[in-house]
């Protein structure tokens, strides 16, 4: 019903300026409280994700990273081809193409 009223309210052409601003401001709130945000990660699961790195370098072992790009949850599964502590960065072989990742967007870490 609400978004029922919405449209009615929205479609009607006697709206004051000021009313379209605030349902115009009260959407782009209620947009951003929808992001998706990085979560905290404790220096033990940190640890862990940098030995599975590490592993996925050396051994070349396939990984599935998880990582925030564009406001959306990303998922590949390669193996690490590099690791750039410089600009913070991973590039992951995939299958068919080549992914750099930021190691402050990554949100989960696993064998894969």
């Amino acid at each position: 019903m609400l978004i029922k009223l919405f449209n009615q309210f929205r479609c009607s052409t006697m709206m004051l300026p000021e009313h379209v601003e605030a349902l115009s401001e009260h959407r782009r709130e209620k947009d951003k409280s929808r992001e998706l945000h990085i979560p905290e990660i404790d220096q033990q699961q940190l640890e862990e994700w940098e030995w599975l790195l590490r592993q996925s370098l050396d051994n070349k072992s396939p990984l599935c990273i998880s990582y925030i790009f564009n406001n959306r949850r990303n998922t590949v599964t390669g193996v690490v081809d590099q690791i750039n502590a410089a600009n913070k960065t991973i590039i992951l072989r995939a299958s068919d193409e080549i992914k750099t990742i930021s190691v402050n967007r990554i949100i989960f870490v696993a064998e894969g």
